[in-house]
């Protein structure tokens, strides 16, 4: 078995799933802090928590994580010339 050492991409990865949770604990303890000040319910804190983790992980706009590139390879046309068929 061969075993690789983790790819750029994997390590983006594990960050983006790293962070979800530590933004939800993050803006969970900010609400609450806000709540325990004013005395306002305590649900807040935790949908406020959940919807910041969304927002984080799914990173709709690109403001986190920048989008991948496309994964192509380009074709040298004097390789596909000196091809011979394969059937």
């Amino acid at each position: 078995m061969v075993i690789r050492p983790p790819t750029v991409d994997a390590i983006g990865m594990l960050k983006r799933l790293a962070s979800g949770p530590l933004w939800f604990i993050a803006i969970w303890a900010l609400v609450e802090l806000f709540e325990s000040a004013t005395g306002s319910p305590r649900l807040i804190g935790p949908v406020a928590g959940a919807a910041a983790a969304a927002f984080v992980l799914l990173d709709p706009f690109a403001l986190f994580w920048p989008r991948s590139e496309p994964r192509t390879r380009e074709l040298n046309t004097k390789e596909l010339v000196g091809a011979s068929p394969s059937h």
